[in-house]
């Protein structure tokens, strides 16, 4: 009995390995292999160490954490660095500057 596609995916295999699923997704495979052995991604476990993974169900998952984190289409707001001025800084550090500038003055 062959199960159909949904329509809402592109023409995919059934099941695939993790090197074809990094294809698909673009993630490392390596990556991939860690999640199937973690069980995060839909998979079975083959004799010889290999993993199958169910493409549909993974993909569904995937987009689910995707969608779980708060903000993840959005870009990040850029961070602002504050320096301080001179004038916010301590008095016994303006004067080891200026005895630097007098030393400098006299050297030069």
């Amino acid at each position: 009995m062959k199960r159909k596609q949904p329509d809402y995916l592109p023409d995919l295999p059934l099941y695939c390995y993790p090197t074809d699923f990094a294809e698909i997704t673009g993630i490392d495979a390596r990556e991939i292999r860690t999640m199937c052995k973690r069980q995060e991604i839909p998979n079975e476990h083959l004799r010889n160490g290999r993993f199958r993974i169910n493409t549909y169900e993974a993909l569904k998952v995937l987009r689910e954490r995707a969608e779980s984190f708060r903000g993840h289409d959005e870009p990040p707001e850029p961070v602002l660095i504050e320096k301080k001025s001179n004038e916010l800084q301590p008095d016994c550090y303006k004067k080891y500057l200026d005895r630097l500038r007098k030393k400098s003055r006299q050297a030069g």
